[in-house]
C-alpha cells in the first residue's frame, strides 16, 4: 500500500494520499509516517485523505472499528479537527463510512468523491 504523506505548514493541513491495496497489515505503519510529518506545536490539524487510487480490500466491521479506535487512542489525535476522506470507488467508499462511523472524538469526518471538493470544504473557516 504506497502510501504519500505531505504537510502544508501554513494551513497545518495533512494530505495522505492511499494508492494499491489496502491491507490492515500496513496500518501502524500509515500512522507512524503520519506522526512523522505532523507541524510542530500543538494547534489543531485537518486532514485530508485521499483514497481515490486505492484497491479495495475486504475488511470486517471490526477490522474497522479496530482501525478507528487505534486513530482516537493516537497521542497526535485530539490535535484533529476535521477529517476530509476521498474515495470514487463503490467499496472504498463503503470502507470509509464504516470508518466514520466508528470514530471517536469531536472532529468533524466527512466523506467526498472529489479531491477537489474535499479541499474547497477544509478552506471554509470553522
Amino acid at each position: 500500500m504506497p502510501v504519500e504523506v505531505s504537510v502544508d505548514q501554513d494551513r497545518n493541513l495533512i494530505f495522505l494520499t492511499i494508492a494499491g491495496k489496502l491491507a490492515m497489515g500496513n496500518v501502524d505503519g500509515l500512522f507512524e509516517g503520519v506522526a512523522e510529518q505532523l507541524p510542530e506545536g500543538e494547534g489543531e490539524i485537518d486532514f485530508l485523505v485521499d483514497c481515490s487510487e486505492a484497491v479495495p480490500n475486504e475488511f470486517t466491521m471490526t477490522e474497522m472499528d479496530s482501525i478507528a479506535k487505534r486513530v482516537s487512542r493516537l497521542s497526535w489525535s485530539s490535535r484533529v479537527r476535521r477529517e476530509a476522506l476521498v474515495a470514487n470507488q463503490k467499496n472504498v467508499l463503503g470502507l470509509l463510512k464504516l470508518y466514520a462511523q466508528f470514530s471517536d472524538g469531536d472532529r468533524d469526518i466527512r466523506i467526498f468523491r472529489c479531491r477537489e471538493t474535499a479541499e474547497s470544504w477544509l478552506e471554509e473557516p470553522v
